[in-house]
């Protein structure tokens, strides 16, 4: 588990498996409260190598999920 860090509590990891900072429209969207059964929620990884359920590497991750060797862009 990383460290305790500044900056929003989700992340996103990129088809390639770099992780960036989310912007402004993306950090709204992820501090919308949604219903359990909402089709429109974001999907959150539970751990940077989990899949989708398309089968990509893809998608939001709690910052502090990221292991420690990969740097998150700005």
């Amino acid at each position: 588990m990383r460290p305790k860090e500044d900056g929003f509590e989700y992340v996103y990891v990129e088809n390639d498996g770099t992780i960036r900072e989310l912007n402004k429209e993306e950090q709204k969207y992820l501090s919308e409260k949604f219903e359990p059964n909402d089709s429109g929620r974001p999907y959150i990884k539970s751990s940077y190598g989990k899949l989708t359920p398309k089968g990509e590497i893809s998608g939001y991750i709690s910052r502090r999920k990221v292991p420690k060797k990969i740097t998150i862009k700005k």
